[in-house]
């Protein structure tokens, strides 16, 4: 694939933060009352912006959302961004990306700071051009809007150079949005049928593939 600019997902993608949003969330859970849920029935959390996902998986009000957010993001800086774990093969795949002239580019619904804060654990910063994550106040959250926020700080004169590299459908969604192509992941939380089934213009196995398929 001739692509200049990659924009890539964190969660899933970059990072195996399951541990932490797992712990995190049902920390959040047990403060509000809600049941405490299995990790299979967490994965559905890992993508979408938290506030979405309150609502449409716990049938809860924005006012109930909002406060349900505070409680995981109390528990995540305090204890669940030190539980992760980065995904074999990223760092080398970043950085031959790099020797090749590629534009990298970070745009995840994962607050900016915490995204920020790993990247630096790894010593993997230094590899992006540009970040664009979510925002505590709100104003930036949805995969759309993190991207389109990317895009803007990469000023890329074709849309056609750009792709997004995620593992949910919620990558391969926002990326439509905004009107590039999505290349799924399978070692995060996506599954193939998921990932094509949403429109992804690929599917990968491994980072290394993720760095083979573009020239």
């Amino acid at each position: 694939m001739k692509k200049d600019y990659i924009f890539f997902d964190f969660d899933g993608t970059l990072v195996d933060t399951s541990a932490g949003i797992f712990d995190s969330l049902n920390y959040a859970f047990e403060k509000m009352g809600e049941p405490i849920l299995s990790e299979q029935d967490m994965r559905k959390y890992i993508g979408p912006p938290l506030e979405w996902s309150f609502i449409h998986y716990n049938n809860m009000n924005e006012d109930e959302s909002a406060e349900t957010s505070k409680h995981f993001r109390v528990n995540y800086k305090a204890k669940g961004i030190e539980m992760h774990a980065l995904y074999d093969g990223v760092e080398e795949m970043l950085c031959k990306l790099k020797e090749k002239g590629k534009i990298l580019a970070l745009a995840t619904s994962k607050p900016e700071d915490f995204a920020v804060k790993i990247l630096k654990d790894y010593d993997l910063y230094k590899y992006f051009d540009v970040i664009s994550g979510a925002t505590f106040d709100g104003t930036r959250s949805s995969k759309r809007e993190v991207l389109n926020h990317a895009i803007e700080l990469c000023k890329p004169d074709d849309l056609e150079k750009c792709v997004l590299v995620g593992d949910t459908e919620n990558d391969v969604i926002g990326a439509k949005q905004v009107g590039i192509d999505c290349v799924g992941v399978l070692y995060g939380f996506g599954s193939d049928e998921q990932l094509k089934g949403a429109g992804a213009v690929k599917t990968v196995t491994t980072p290394r593939d993720v760095l083979n398929l573009f020239d």
